[in-house]
């Protein structure tokens, strides 16, 4: 699994194609393959390998032949563990956000309401009025409370989710398992924040560029990718072609690797 995706970013810095012939008759035989008119290609998706290109290319400056071992790890740091780390920060920051909402009496539910930001803030009356009417008596807030007592059980589900769950077990490895998850979350989180009132609507071409990639990454990320993409829609509406937009390039990467590879931008290794 690890060997066959390092093989085709060796093939594509090293040889200038798709086809892991050359990287199989230096190193050795894999059993992740796939064989077409003869050739054979790595039967996983293509995400890693390609993202893994600059890695690659940065060992090299270095060592003109760097190891297998070396460009694993090289690429384990970069690809697997820094992303990981990054979705952890991106955690805290939406762990915090929802301790802070508790902190004043309730969950702040706009970021995940399926009304548009724009209507809920053409829906809320002007502060001048809320001034100028007259004073309520002060009544038991029955609004809902945050799930989130404290911050201690922030820090408790982060440390779950990195160390409790196949999170870690994946982020030890060269998989396309843990990367996909980091992106398709960060994805929906630009949304997220959009509709919290932090980004603007043009966010939204940094979410699709996050769910082009997870996709890239893994294929199956795809059905919540599109998911993610009604959540946006839902979000930005008429600006819902800058998502688009942003998921594009994964898209038509997947698609040239395949017509290259396979003939038709719609076969993939996993069909071969």
């Amino acid at each position: 699994n690890e060997v066959v995706r390092l093989y085709l970013t060796r093939a594509i810095v090293d040889d200038g194609t798709f086809a892991i012939d050359g990287p199989m008759r230096r190193f050795g035989d894999v059993e992740d393959k796939s064989q077409h008119k003869g050739r054979f290609f790595s039967d996983k998706a293509i995400g890693l390998s390609f993202l893994a290109v600059p890695v690659y290319l940065a060992l090299k400056v270095f060592d003109k032949e760097p190891s297998m071992p070396a460009l694993r790890h090289a690429t384990w740091l970069a690809l697997i563990i820094l992303p990981s780390l990054f979705l952890l920060l991106a955690l805290r920051r939406t762990i915090a956000r929802h301790l802070a909402a508790g902190s004043a009496g309730s969950l702040q539910p706009s970021a995940f309401s399926l009304q548009p930001e724009e209507d809920r803030r053409s829906s809320s009356p002007p502060v001048s009025e809320l001034e100028a009417g007259p004073t309520q008596p002060k009544t038991e807030d029955r609004r809902p409370k945050t799930f989130l007592p404290s911050s201690a059980w922030g820090i408790a589900l982060l440390i779950t989710y990195a160390l409790g769950t196949l999170a870690f077990t994946f982020s030890t490895l060269v998989f396309g398992h843990q990367p996909p998850a980091v992106f398709l979350f960060l994805s929906f989180f630009v949304i997220t924040q959009i509709r919290a009132g932090e980004r603007t609507n043009r966010s939204a071409l940094l979410a699709g560029v996050f769910g082009g990639i997870a996709v890239m990454l893994e294929y199956t990320s795809f059905p919540p990718f599109i998911i993610i993409a009604f959540f946006a829609l839902a979000t930005v509406r008429r600006r819902i072609w800058l998502f688009a937009l942003g998921a594009a390039p994964a898209f038509l990467l997947i698609m040239i690797h395949n017509a290259v590879a396979f003939d038709s931008p719609f076969t993939t290794g996993y069909s071969k």
